[in-house]
């Protein structure tokens, strides 16, 4: 046997790389088409944008954040800005008191919810101010499908 001759001898090279290349493509046509089926596809477009938000609070007529005349109506108020993070379209926000959704998504300063927006909340019967509430910005899907808290915070006790 001649050495010169194993080193020229590419024959088998090619059926290999064939082989290589025919697993390879199966596999990421598999993936692609497994993705499609399970439906991963629509639900990386549907994420919700990551925000910050800040709150800050004034109390009603009283000076504390208790419901003195059981209306809801003694004048607290809250206020959201859109600190940093990803813009969103003001009419996928809502922005509740307790589960309850209080004023409008033309509420927003923008029709852009960016850097620098603002919501205010005076209390006006919807929902009433009370230390310890949870307010939520809420972000919907495009769809309609998905929902995300984007934003949280407590009223404070005074």
């Amino acid at each position: 046997m001649h050495i010169t001759t194993l080193f020229e001898d590419e024959r088998a090279v090619s059926p290999v790389i064939g082989v290589i290349l025919m697993v390879s493509i199966t596999v990421i046509l598999a993936a692609v088409i497994g993705t499609f089926v399970l439906g991963l596809g629509t639900q990386v477009q549907q994420s919700a944008p990551t925000a910050n938000f800040e709150f800050s609070y004034t109390p009603g007529s009283d000076g504390t954040f208790t419901d003195s005349d059981a209306t809801g109506t003694d004048g607290d108020q809250f206020t959201v800005e859109h600190t940093s993070g990803q813009s969103m379209d003001r009419s996928r926000v809502v922005v509740q008191v307790e589960g309850t959704e209080v004023g409008e998504s033309s509420d927003w300063s923008d029709t852009t919810i960016s850097v620098g927006s603002s919501f205010s909340y005076t209390e006006d019967g919807t929902a009433a101010l009370e230390a310890g509430d949870t307010i939520r910005i809420v972000w919907n899907s495009p769809n309609g499908e998905t929902s995300n808290t984007v934003g949280r915070s407590t009223v404070p006790t005074s």
